[in-house]
């Protein structure tokens, strides 16, 4: 099995890292709300799409490593 050195980052860490993005993809949910709560006075941006799309794709990412990390420590 090969280990890597990410795995070995101290629990303290990466939870500090994590509570730094939690408050961080708050505030740009938040934002992305404030923006389409005027939906209908918006014109279609490919890059507005484009940004919500890496939001939700990030908040993703987020969730599924909060359920993963505790696994793969469990099994280290």
């Amino acid at each position: 099995m090969i280990q890597s050195h990410y795995l070995h980052i101290k629990k303290d860490d990466v939870s500090a890292q994590f509570e730094k993005a939690h408050k961080w993809l708050t505030k740009a949910h938040n934002e992305q709300n404030k923006a389409i709560k005027y939906v209908d006075n918006l014109q279609y941006s490919v890059l507005f799409t484009h940004a919500q799309d890496t939001l939700m794709n990030t908040e993703t990412i987020y969730f599924l490593l909060t359920k993963l990390i505790p696994l793969i420590r469990i099994n280290q």
